[in-house]
């Protein structure tokens, strides 16, 4: 009988239905019955004969879906009608909550919604995700199914368990026309969800340029920050999104916002190797020498990545190679620590802190971090464990930096080992000699 009602054999269906013990309401392991398979087929002729022959329309299976359910998701319009006519319930939910309605406006079937919609189904119920009805049609950028929900009275304010509206699923997704219907519905284009992110800085994350010029000309916040600090200038910086960038500048968004732990959208950039947003950052008056919370500049962050055209660029547009981390290294040392000779010779080359403060006639033009440098002799003070470190690691220039620094080069760790230890068991021969040139004790 299902395979029947499933293959729309009308003929036999109702040869079957004759025989008295077929049970017409007879189910699937699943839950599946011949009613429920003419209507997911959309066999009209079947689900008439079926009804006729005393079909439950209000069966469901383990999911909870009854006929109704079937006929909606796969877009049977005439089916549903049918199904409505014999006393199927439009406002049944599924196992997880969803009705018939939001399976139709999720697959976009705008006749079956209008059905439904007649007959007075609830147009903000949502599912156990907090999902509404409006939500399902804007995430799968269904601009019809939207129009006629917003006019049927559908929240454009709820939010699901994510805090999401309607709105930031559309940003999330980057259906322009949804997001602009909505806007026009008037939705808030500064609610945040859970985490305090807006549609802004999803749409400045994902990219989706359109959406947010759109949420720009209507007025949403820039300086809006998440739970994390960033802004939707640190989230397009984090995620690369050149063009998302160049529009939130241009719109007026502070450049040199630090998000989390202190990161600037210029120090993502640098760190993401996109020159081409550094650039355009640096241009709108970005400040290359912020620090974040450990101290690191985006010069750091360069040396680090050995990304020598941003070094030389960073320099030129004058950041201060003197600066020091948390950990009292400069750019130069961390171009040292990362084996990036190259990225260590331009700093070298452009007086850095190791050699002698930057010529400057005018102090002023220092910002208030790099004003607090000192001269060479104390802006590197090495200890015990640099000696060891470099020692160990074969790191010459380190050493020689350190020994320079004044620092007992007959230090010992908690085990006695010295410098010179390290350096002869690992078999680091140039720091076995510099060492023994600056007088350490070669024991017996």
């Amino acid at each position: 009988m299902i395979y029947a009602a499933h293959r729309g054999k009308i003929k036999c269906v109702k040869q079957l239905l004759q025989v008295r013990e077929v049970d017409v309401n007879t189910q699937t392991r699943d839950g599946h019955s011949a009613l429920s398979a003419a209507s997911s087929t959309g066999k009209l002729d079947c689900v008439k004969e079926l009804i006729k022959a005393g079909a439950e329309v209000n069966k469901t299976n383990r999911q909870g879906w009854t006929a109704l359910f079937w006929a909606a998701d796969n877009g049977h319009a005439d089916c549903v009608r049918e199904l409505i006519k014999n006393g199927a319930e439009v406002n049944t939910k599924s196992t997880y909550g969803w009705n018939a309605l939001m399976h139709a406006s999720y697959k976009g079937h705008l006749e079956v919604v209008q059905e439904l919609i007649y007959e007075s189904v609830d147009v903000n119920h949502s599912g156990l995700d907090g999902w509404t009805t409006l939500m399902v049609a804007v995430f799968m950028g269904h601009t019809e199914c939207l129009s006629m929900l917003l006019e049927a009275g559908a929240d454009h304010s709820k939010q699901n368990s994510q805090g999401r509206t309607a709105l930031m699923l559309a940003a999330h997704q980057g259906h322009h026309k949804c997001l602009t219907q909505l806007i026009g519905a008037g939705a808030d284009v500064n609610q945040a969800d859970n985490h305090y992110i807006t549609a802004l800085s999803l749409t400045a994350f994902f990219g989706h340029l359109k959406c947010l010029q759109s949420l720009v000309t209507a007025e949403a916040h820039l300086e809006h920050v998440d739970k994390g600090g960033d802004t939707a200038l640190n989230c397009a910086a984090i995620a690369q999104q050149f063009e998302c960038i160049q529009c939130l500048t241009e719109a007026g968004a502070d450049i040199d916002t630090q998000g989390h732990m202190g990161y600037t959208a210029l120090m993502w950039s640098v760190i993401k190797k996109d020159n081409c947003s550094m650039l355009k950052l640096i241009e709108a008056g970005a400040d290359v020498n912020i620090q974040n919370r450990f101290g690191w500049t985006a010069l750091m962050w360069a040396a680090r990545t050995g990304d020598e055209d941003s070094v030389k660029k960073l320099i030129d547009h004058g950041a201060h190679t003197e600066l020091q981390n948390s950990c009292r290294a400069s750019a130069w040392h961390v171009a040292l620590q990362g084996k990036h000779q190259s990225c260590a010779d331009i700093l070298k080359q452009a007086d850095i802190s190791h050699c002698k403060p930057r010529c400057c006639h005018d102090r002023n033009e220092y910002s208030t971090a790099s004003s607090r440098a000192k001269p060479c002799k104390n802006v590197f003070k090495g200890n015990k464990k640099d000696l060891r470190v470099s020692a160990f690691k074969g790191n010459i220039d380190w050493l020689k930096r350190t020994i320079q620094s004044g620092i007992n080069i007959n230090a010992t760790d908690k085990n006695s080992n010295t410098a010179l230890m390290y350096a002869v068991v690992l078999g680091q021969v140039e720091c076995v000699k510099e060492l023994i040139a600056e007088g350490t004790v070669v024991p017996a």
